[in-house]
């Protein structure tokens, strides 16, 4: 009989978190689609993203069984080098792998706890989309002193870089090496339990929602700017759906929510927990999210589940949507393009946005949810090289 391989995955946020969005969903639904193949690990913290309040009824710094693996949330005082050369010390494991590039505690000491212990774990890294251009330009001094660095003291050498897109595979080769060694692995997707809603659709009404952080990254500013210099005076309403990570940011938002013309409305739901977001956006019309970078865009794919067509910019890797009838991926620079769509989607009546919203459907079966991408991920945790 063939061993599972054991896998030790570090990550800053872990459910039963919802906070820190994307990447959160990416490693649940690895580890709940090959739990019954890999042996999964997980070390995260005891709190949820930017909560100061640990967890209910999860006690901190110890393994916790869950249904097919296990997890250890650690309280601030345990996030350290120490803790992660003990771990790695108590058990050998096959694989490490890491969900962050610019993680401290979940990245970088974990990474010298490995060099330190000089363990022959395989490590494999995710950037979760940390090396897009769009991504990078945030902070960018900051970022550029530390991958500066990083490849003088050879931090990475000898990682197996994780790339959810061919896109990201170029970035991460741009970003440290052409000889630098990466396997692609489509994000893996899981739809929400509820059937699609027949919603209607006309030109007199539209709702459209933004879900994610309220973060530069995200774009937010953007949507609201767009929203702003829409010409018509059709009735819209904008549900805003995520937590505030930037609080100075938010401010900037709510100064131009208040300029907003009477005919457009703005509702500010705060963060919603992932089983809550489905009977939310069904009743919603379409997506808006002039995104500056994603990875993946696990909101995208909700978007779809929920039958509603997505505005993004072209900084995702979704393309060719419009041709699908599921969307539209806009230039960032092309402010024009954008305000047409907008008001495309908003002068749409219930005929056209029903074949609309009924694609999404056909796009997730055909697109999102395969077997070749939960190979491409069965073979990121292969003992086999």
């Amino acid at each position: 009989m063939v061993s599972k391989p054991e896998v030790l995955v570090f990550i800053d946020w872990f459910l039963p978190g919802y906070k820190a969005g994307g990447p959160i969903k990416s490693v649940a639904n690895i580890v709940l689609s090959l739990k019954d193949e890999v042996d999964f690990s997980i070390v995260t913290s005891n709190t949820d993203f930017g909560e100061p309040v640990p967890y209910a009824g999860i006690t901190p710094n110890i393994w916790m069984p869950q249904q097919g693996y296990r997890v250890m949330y650690l309280d601030a005082q345990h996030q350290k080098l120490s803790t992660f050369k003990q771990l790695m010390r108590e058990q050998q494991y096959d694989i490490i792998y890491l969900n962050s590039l610019f993680s401290i505690n979940f990245t970088l000491l974990p990474l010298l706890a490995y060099k330190y212990n000089r363990i022959r774990s395989k490590v494999v890294l995710a950037p979760r989309g940390m090396l897009g251009q769009g991504a990078l330009a945030i902070k960018n001094q900051k970022k550029k002193v530390f991958l500066h660095l990083s490849k003088v003291l050879g931090l990475f050498k000898h990682v197996t870089w994780h790339a959810s897109t061919a896109l990201e595979a170029a970035e991460i080769q741009a970003a440290f090496s052409h000889k630098a060694s990466v396997k692609i692995a489509t994000n893996i997707a899981t739809l929400p339990g509820v059937q699609h809603k027949l919603k209607c659709k006309s030109s007199h009404y539209t709702s459209f929602f933004f879900l994610s952080r309220i973060a530069v990254k995200k774009n937010l500013l953007g949507a609201l700017h767009l929203l702003r210099d829409v010409s018509l005076p059709n009735k819209v309403d904008f549900h805003i759906i995520g937590p505030v990570e930037d609080e100075v940011y938010w401010q900037e938002c709510q100064a131009v929510v208040k300029k907003l013309p009477e005919n457009i409305q703005v509702h500010n739901h705060g963060p919603v927990p992932n089983h809550l977001l489905p009977g939310l956006l069904q009743d919603f019309h379409f997506m808006l999210l002039p995104t500056f970078s994603e990875n993946y865009g696990h909101v995208v794919v909700e978007s779809w589940a929920s039958g509603c067509p997505v505005v993004l910019s072209d900084q995702t890797p979704w393309h060719n949507l419009e041709a699908a009838k599921v969307g539209w991926e806009v230039p960032l620079k092309q402010k024009e393009a954008f305000l047409q769509i907008i008001e495309r989607c908003i002068l749409m009546e219930n005929e056209e946005f029903q074949q609309w919203s009924r694609q999404t459907q056909h796009y997730l079966q055909q697109k999102v949810v395969t077997k070749e991408i939960l190979e491409q991920n069965r073979k990121l945790f292969s003992l086999q090289t």
